[in-house]
């Protein structure tokens, strides 16, 4: 038995790489003299950063020389041995020329005038592989974000295309960011390459192996680039490596995987007369980016207010019929912290916020055209599609299940066991809406009505002008007959959530939709109009300044594509 006992010991001792030192080297060439690259730079100073919260300790380099490549990989060399776990990797451009990779270097441009030169000019990927082979490190990591179109257009014909597989020993896993004799995309227009930025996406969550990180980055860029980049690996190893083993105390710090966020799968019970949904229909894609909220499809919605509505204006003349697909909204507007995150990313300029706090406040002093932008990172990031909301969506999110002017007052959408439905009623049959299925909507008519002092309290659902600003601001203009301790902005969540479980959709700040403004419903409130066409974008829901009669579902405002303004912000969308 003890025989036994200490053979499983042994076996299970070679079933997981489990070095005590880990050390990896790190290059991003970007400012090359010709066909120069926007993300490497990004790559490896987050490759890095990452690497290093894993427990590697990283040798990075920025846009260097063949010299300088060659004397990082050999310093990189002789600092392995056989206890220490070895990773090069490498973004920038990349060749293959008879059955060898070339890693360019910064300044080879020039010298490189045929393929020939590639031999002499640049560093083989190969010289890396023998420098980790030589060292008897046990495990051997070669991640190569190198497999954009060829720089060398003037000897192009020549050279194969993208990268080639490489020999290798036992120990040994390569990743390349494409296919073999394939291409990778040119830079994306987000922080990071796709490659890498699914890599990030995964290196840091606990009790994945490495090929399970590789395998989901493969299925991540595939979905992002719609089959066009398909990365791929080749291994030859005995036993299991993690970057964070099942049992570590470490938490994550990175995005989480965008391919499917967690869904309810237990339908809440109904919760009388107070809104139904809960915090467990949200979900994140990564841990910058904003809290989301499943909305369910509608075929019938109905947009705009009703003549008897008090405040009404003629441009809310209401038109039903609307489909609405399932989507996903920001539980709150965007914050500072969130939308500070992509301005740092991007280099772009980061809003003012006037002095009145940044971190989980709403940001504000954004135009359209910085909103759509946000939207547009957070897709690169995630490889999924966000967006801002069109006005109809944002009105049908906004009115939570109901029908009147401001979705706390008088009428209440509850749930009701599907048993109850009556025939105008549909139960959800939607995967992502499962918690739905056993009920259904009651509809605004049937829906009960809340006369408690809390629901008549609109100081606890929005921030508007009211007794706060009234003493602090002392604006000339009607106010709420209420207060809520705001006189500016208030951090989003402060109030409480409509029946979509959504934060602030009346007051707080202004919120960008993706639609141009139309005195009428016309087609507009349900697309979005291009960047080159905006001119008017519509503005909904109101803000911390305004009159009630302002803060109101159906109210309808557009401002120039733009413009900022202390009460504008918004928030945004992901695709079903």
């Amino acid at each position: 038995m003890r025989y036994l006992l200490t053979l499983a010991l042994i076996l299970l001792s070679f079933s997981t790489y489990a070095a005590q030192q880990r050390l990896a080297l790190v290059i991003g060439n970007q400012d090359y003299e010709e066909s120069p690259l926007t993300n490497p730079r990004n790559d490896a100073k987050d490759m890095a950063a990452a690497l290093k919260r894993v427990g590697f300790e990283v040798m990075l380099y920025i846009d260097v020389s063949q010299a300088e490549m060659e004397q990082a990989v050999r310093a990189f060399g002789k600092r392995l041995n056989n206890n220490t776990i070895g990773l090069f990797y490498y973004s920038g451009h990349g060749a293959s020329y008879a059955g060898e990779n070339y890693l360019i270097p910064i300044g080879a441009m020039e010298s490189v005038v045929t393929a020939d030169h590639l031999r002499y000019k640049t560093v083989p990927a190969g010289y890396v592989l023998s420098m980790m082979e030589n060292a008897n490190t046990p495990l051997k990591i070669v991640l190569l974000d190198a497999c954009r179109s060829n720089p060398f257009k003037g000897f192009s014909k020549n050279l194969q295309r993208g990268l080639v597989s490489m020999p290798h020993v036992e120990g040994t896993l390569i990743g390349y960011a494409t296919a073999s004799g394939m291409v990778a995309w040119e830079d994306s227009e987000g922080r990071n390459s796709f490659y890498t930025a699914h890599l990030l996406n995964f290196i840091e969550q606990k009790g994945l192996t490495l090929e399970q990180v590789l395998k989901r980055t493969r299925v991540a860029v595939k979905q992002a680039t719609d089959n066009e980049q398909t990365p791929w690996y080749e291994a030859s190893l005995d036993g299991d490596f993690y970057f964070v083993p099942p049992n570590s105390s470490t938490t994550s710090t990175t995005p989480v995987a965008p391919i499917a966020p967690t869904k309810p799968t237990t339908p809440i019970k109904p919760v009388t007369p107070s809104p139904p949904v809960t915090s467990a229909n949200a979900f994140r894609d990564c841990p910058q980016c904003p809290e989301m909220v499943w909305i369910p499809a509608t075929n019938n919605f109905t947009i705009g207010s009703p003549e008897t509505e008090a405040g009404r204006d003629d441009d809310e003349e209401q038109v039903s019929g609307l489909a609405i697909s399932a989507f996903a909204m920001g539980k709150t507007e965007v914050t500072f912290a969130e939308y500070d995150t992509f301005a740092q990313a991007t280099g772009r300029k980061k809003p003012d916020d006037k002095g009145w706090g940044r971190g989980d406040q709403p940001v504000i002093n954004v135009t359209w055209y910085d909103a759509v932008a946000y939207a547009a990172w957070l897709s690169q990031e995630t490889g999924q599609e966000y967006r801002l909301p069109t006005e109809a969506e944002w009105e049908y999110a906004a009115r939570g299940g109901t029908s009147s002017a401001r979705f706390w007052e008088s009428e209440q959408a509850v749930l009701a066991p599907s048993d109850n439905c009556e025939e105008n009623e549909v139960t959800s049959t939607n995967s992502r809406f499962s918690w739905l299925r056993n009920y259904c909507w009651k509809t605004s008519k049937q829906a009960q009505t809340d006369h408690s002092p809390e629901a008549s309290n609109a100081c606890a659902y929005a921030n508007m002008h009211d007794e706060t600003s009234k003493r602090e601001n002392e604006f000339d203009w009607e106010y709420q007959a209420c207060d809520d301790g705001f006189a500016k902005t208030a951090p989003v969540g402060s109030f409480k959530a409509n029946g979509f479980g959504l934060h602030d959709m009346l007051g707080n700040v202004w919120e960008w939709t993706c639609s141009e403004y139309n005195g009428e419903f016309a087609g507009n409130e349900s697309v979005c109009v291009s960047p080159d066409d905006a001119e008017y974008p519509v503005l909904r829901g109101g803000a911390w300044l305004n009159r009630p009669d302002l803060v109101r579902v159906a109210y309808r405002d557009s401002s120039k594509a733009k413009k900022r303004g202390q009460g504008i912000g918004f928030r945004v969308v992901r695709a079903d």
